[in-house]
């Protein structure tokens, strides 16, 4: 804040409340002062000039009160330009330097598109994993075990452990040639075991899931189609259940719809 006997005295760093406070109260007293020299000089004792002075200026703490809230604002004001002008003197003198070494300029611009696309390929994995729960049944529940079995008989060993409530086993993606009335594609598919919607907890949107007669010896290859792929290879058609599709040459009927 600033009056005629000078101006701030806090430079370029922010006061703190109390330091507000104190010029503020300075500032009245100042004015009271002056009113109760200007009442002596007309004739009044100093006492009565004073108490005079007082009167006419008012209610001392109200008016300290908004005198403060004003400073305040007046200095998140001041502040905000000059960290403003800062940014912008830095921005200056960044710009002159760069354009000065612009093969830097091409390393550094480069060094940051890189460094920001890896920290929000970062974030991204770690707000998936981590942040948001995976939309599953209980998945606080759900760990993965790795590396991949090779037998249906190391399986049924981690089965018969009993150290997991259920479990399920899925192979790595393949791909599948697709031929159909549709135009033809390479699909990914993954091959699981009949419980592995079940562990998750998932259910379809249409059908059913597998059943543990679709895993035994010589019972007829199902699949279960994701909701994109229904969407964009067969037009969402829902008489789609049921039927045989062509998979590397080999039919497999539709049971459900993710």
């Amino acid at each position: 804040m600033s009056h005629g006997r000078g101006g701030s005295r806090f430079g370029g760093r922010r006061p703190s409340r109390a330091q507000l406070a104190r010029e503020v109260d300075e500032e009245i007293q100042f004015h009271i002062e002056m009113r109760t020299r200007k009442l002596e000089e007309s004739g009044l004792p100093p006492a009565k000039a004073r108490e005079e002075a007082e009167r006419r200026f008012g209610q001392v703490e109200t008016v300290q009160q908004r005198c403060l809230a004003l400073s305040e604002r007046r200095e998140r004001k001041r502040m905000r330009i000059m960290l403003l002008a800062e940014l912008l003197q830095d921005i200056r003198f960044a710009v002159r330097s760069l354009s000065k070494r612009p093969g830097f300029t091409l390393a550094a611009v480069l060094t940051l598109t890189i460094g920001i696309g890896a920290n929000s390929a970062i974030f991204s994995v770690f707000d998936a994993v981590l942040l948001r729960s995976l939309a599953f049944e209980d998945p606080q529940r759900l760990v993965s075990v790795w590396p991949g079995y090779h037998s249906m008989a190391e399986l049924e060993g981690l089965r018969e452990a009993r150290s997991f409530s259920m479990l399920a086993a899925m192979n790595d993606e393949l791909d599948y040639t697709y031929t159909g009335p549709e135009q033809p594609a390479r699909l990914k598919g993954v091959p699981v075991t009949t419980d592995f919607f079940e562990t998750l907890g998932v259910r379809s949107l249409l059908g059913r899931t597998f059943l543990e007669a679709d895993g035994e010896p010589g019972s007829e290859k199902v699949v279960i189609l994701s909701h994109p792929l229904w969407q964009r290879l067969f037009n969402g058609r829902r008489d789609l259940l049921g039927d045989s599709i062509s998979l590397d040459g080999r039919p497999h009927t539709v049971v459900g719809i993710m």
